[in-house]
């Protein structure tokens, strides 16, 4: 493998690339205004000589992190202040206990002692079933798949790196799988062990940038794609599972910026998270903030 050490001519392309990335960021430095509205306005010399640490957040640029640091401070307030709960699109019309009694898959005494320990427990009905294997893993998926009128993906098929994906704690904490990525049109295929939530669909297209379609994947299905997942490294991820005060999570965030040299954030909410993209430094990086929800 050709290293800078070891080869001249990839060093001197690689400088090349960082002087080309550079001579970018100064252009962005005179051409776009920092949309800190209290930032002090910089001569063009100010600005030609001054360290390069500005930023594109939320498609908005700050020239500096100290003026980063506060649009971000003043976006996520008014994200978390102001947020709007998406609410699913598509409501089941029959819950799942209803649907697979209508079905004959399950009898009304095994509907009763299924609802007794999903009350009890706080687990979903469909895990209650199987957990008393009064269902099997197919009955439940076909149920789902009839209740919201999208696909079972098919189970025990190939396994590949898809060029776009999730922080592996979401995909755990809501049961959610990247199954088939689509480059020529960039849709992502996403499936769900449970009732599709269109709020994770909705944060996962803005953060992503893509369409992504929801579809049902058997739970087992699900285990044996986030063992491979867990196995592969592409992209870092740091996850703060207690209550996060606003100034934490700038001051979390600006602490990795620096040290990734990270150029662009993106951000959404995932349900009692907040997500944070951060790219163009060495690989992409997710940070994951827990907060009160009102």
């Amino acid at each position: 493998m050709l290293t800078p050490e070891t080869r001249g001519t990839p060093s001197l392309v690689n400088r090349l690339l960082e002087t080309f990335s550079l001579t970018s960021r100064r252009l962005d430095s005179l051409v776009n205004a920092c949309k800190n509205p209290d930032c002090q306005r910089r001569s063009v010399r100010q600005v030609l000589t001054r360290k390069l640490d500005g930023i594109e957040l939320a498609g908005m640029w700050f020239c500096s992190l100290q003026c980063y640091e506060i649009g971000l401070q003043r976006i996520i307030a008014g994200l978390l202040t102001n947020r709007v709960q998406i609410r699913n699109a598509r409501k089941a019309r029959v819950p799942l206990g209803l649907m697979l009694l209508s079905r004959g898959e399950v009898t009304r005494d095994q509907l009763s002692a299924a609802l007794e320990l999903h009350r009890s427990a706080g687990i979903r009905v469909g895990d209650a079933l199987l957990q008393m294997k009064f269902v099997k893993e197919d009955q439940v998926a076909s149920a789902l798949a009839a209740q919201w009128g999208y696909p079972v993906f098919p189970a025990n098929t190939a396994i590949h790196h898809l060029p776009v994906t999730l922080p592996i704690y979401l995909i755990e904490l809501h049961r959610i799988m990247p199954l088939h990525f689509t480059s020529a049109s960039r849709k992502l295929l996403l499936g769900f062990a449970d009732g599709p939530d269109h709020g994770v669909l909705s944060t996962a297209q803005q953060m992503l940038g893509c369409a992504v379609e929801p579809c049902f994947v058997k739970m087992s299905e699900f285990h044996r794609r986030l063992q491979w997942l867990k196995t592969q490294a592409q992209s870092g991820e740091a996850v703060f599972d207690r209550l996060c005060e606003l100034g934490e999570i700038t001051q979390v965030t600006s602490s990795y910026i620096r040290q990734i040299g990270a150029e662009r954030a993106t951000f959404g909410i995932c349900g009692s998270h907040l997500w944070v993209l951060l790219l163009g430094g060495k690989q992409p990086m997710n940070l994951l903030f827990r907060f009160q929800q009102a």
